[in-house]
């Protein structure tokens, strides 16, 4: 219920007139038994058979109305003779058919694709990953779990002996042929291999395998590496986004919006799935009740006197469209 004054005003009047129409009905039938047992007539019985039909139409209305909505939702469960309240009866029917409505016209995967995909939304994504990146490689926790990481992975794959003597074999063939020619150090360099490249071999070797600790033991001088890779993010933001868009919109292509919406919906009981949809229509469902018993009362004054029920329902209309049409300018 909207939370204005004029509303539940308007709201607790609609309220009472149901109430109002029963208790003048239950004061008619005392007065016609008062009639029939005591011989006493308070009113004459062409006022009474007038407040009688006004009274009786009204309540026929309401509850016409109020029958008609709780058979929406009531019984819930299937019964011999009563049967199922349409809303539970038809679930899976009514749960596909609002998860069509709601893909087709309120959310689908091309309305979030385009959201999340505009160039303002990227621009936030990547500023946010910039910002926690700057974070991340500030915090000296992290940099050294990427330094014992690395550390761990160079020892892993410098492990085996057979690529350490390549990597050995390389790296002196490299200096031999790096030398000039001719020039003493070659000669020398290649004389000592061509008798103890054998040891050479297994002294690089074991430089090589201590390698990763010699490096880790001078971590802290790779600290501004790590430290400037944000900046290197931000340098190529445009490639950032463009991969990242492309990314967001395979994820997002895969979203079935209506087999989501569908799977929660069937998921629901009875009772749940009623106060889902009392919580959001139950405010136009109550007045749709109450305006069962005005209707109900306009009947039977069409009952009671076809002319003058006109004359008044016109007027009543006429006033009403006016007040309404002066409250509509005055806003």
């Amino acid at each position: 219920m909207p939370n204005l004054p004029h509303v539940r005003l308007r709201y607790k009047l609609l309220v009472l007139l149901p109430w109002a129409l029963f208790l003048t009905l239950l004061v008619l039938i005392l007065h016609d038994l008062m009639h029939i047992w005591l011989d006493v007539q308070l009113v004459s019985s062409e006022t009474s058979s007038f407040i009688r039909i006004i009274t009786a139409s009204g309540l026929i209305g309401f509850l016409t109305n109020w029958i008609a909505i709780t058979m929406l939702f009531k019984p819930s469960e299937k019964r011999p003779l009563l049967g199922q309240g349409l809303i539970p009866a038809q679930k899976t029917i009514i749960s596909e058919k609002l998860a069509s409505a709601i893909q087709n016209n309120l959310i689908n995967a091309q309305l979030i694709q385009e959201y999340v995909l505009s160039s303002a939304s990227l621009d936030h994504v990547v500023s946010k990953i910039e910002e926690q990146l700057d974070h991340l490689t500030n915090d000296p926790d992290f940099k050294e779990a990427v330094y014992t990481h690395i550390t761990h992975g160079l020892k892993s794959y410098l492990s085996d002996t057979r690529l350490r003597d390549e990597f050995a074999e390389r790296i002196l063939t490299e200096m031999a042929e790096s030398m000039p020619l001719p020039s003493v150090e070659r000669v020398a360099f290649t004389t000592y291999l061509r008798f103890r490249r054998d040891e050479a071999r297994s002294i690089l070797n074991r430089t090589i395998a201590q390698l990763p600790d010699t490096l880790y033991g001078q971590r802290n001088q790779f600290d501004n590496l790590l430290e400037n890779f944000p900046s290197l993010i931000a340098q190529n933001r445009d490639i950032l986004k463009h991969h990242l868009g492309e990314a967001l919109n395979s994820f997002i292509s895969g979203i079935d919006v209506k087999s989501i919406i569908v799977k929660n919906l069937n998921s629901y009981d009875e009772n749940r799935l009623e106060y889902l949809i009392k919580s959001s229509t139950m405010d136009q469902l109550n007045y749709i009740k109450y305006l069962g018993a005005i209707l109900g009362v306009l009947g039977g004054l069409f009952i009671w006197n076809p002319l003058v029920a006109t004359a008044i329902i016109g007027s009543l209309a006429a006033v009403l469209l006016l007040f309404d049409h002066i409250l509509a300018q005055s806003k």
